[in-house]
């Protein structure tokens, strides 16, 4: 996650978290926001595990299930 306008970095504990931290943080213009949401996304995906998905992150559960062959 990006650091913030303080310098410190933020770890949401869990996806309503990071939205509400994303809903209240304060940009300065639309690149900004992208590289946001872009930071965002990666961690949610690929850095993240999930429990749904037994403790895979969305990007490892979507590639076994296509060596799977489904």
């Amino acid at each position: 996650m990006p650091a913030s306008r303080t310098g410190h970095y933020s770890r949401a504990s869990c996806p309503t978290e990071t939205r509400r931290a994303l809903n209240v943080e304060e940009l300065d213009n639309v690149t900004e926001a992208q590289v946001l949401v872009n930071s965002f996304n990666e961690e949610y995906n690929h850095e993240r595990p999930h429990r749904a998905l037994n403790m895979m992150t969305p990007h490892e559960f979507a590639q076994s299930y296509k060596l799977a062959g489904r």
